[in-house]
């Protein structure tokens, strides 16, 4: 399925960074003038659409204005923040690359991310959990072995 919006420059800088990063298969822009539209087209992972979680982090009531080294990791690196800088409006790992800060538009990230999180820190628990020496023990050998250097 394919949406729309009314057509801008920020949003079409908006989208082309969304296709770099796997989010839109495609966008173009249809129309001219006022009525110009732009029209994309998600990418899917199975039925359900990769573009499925933004947040609107500044708005015309509050601007957050970051710099390179503030611009933040979403879910760890499985998203991505979409910045507004100097030298025009890219993602947040070329900006933090480029050494450049601005404001700070959006945070994007894929529609999983956080089950897989939750995933990965629940099979490291489990494995930490089923070792047969406790914690404590852990540490009374760390600093046994320590003694005897």
């Amino acid at each position: 399925e394919d949406f729309t919006a009314p057509y801008s420059k920020t949003k079409e800088e908006i989208a082309r960074i969304l296709k770099e990063e796997g989010y839109l298969w495609s966008f173009e822009k249809v129309g001219e003038g006022a009525r110009a539209q732009l029209k994309s087209k998600p990418r899917y992972a199975g039925n359900t659409p990769a573009l499925k979680n933004v947040k609107r982090v500044s708005r015309p009531g509050l601007r957050r204005y970051v710099g390179c080294e503030d611009i933040p990791k979403v879910l760890g690196g499985m998203g991505i923040a979409i910045v507004s800088t100097p030298k025009g409006i890219m993602a947040g790992h070329t900006a933090r690359k480029h050494n450049l800060g601005g404001e700070l538009l959006a945070l994007v990230w894929r529609r999983g991310a956080l089950t897989e999180i939750f995933n990965t820190a629940k099979s490291c628990r489990v494995s930490v959990e089923s070792r047969s020496v406790s914690p404590r023990r852990w540490r009374s050998t760390s600093r046994e072995a320590a003694r005897s250097r």
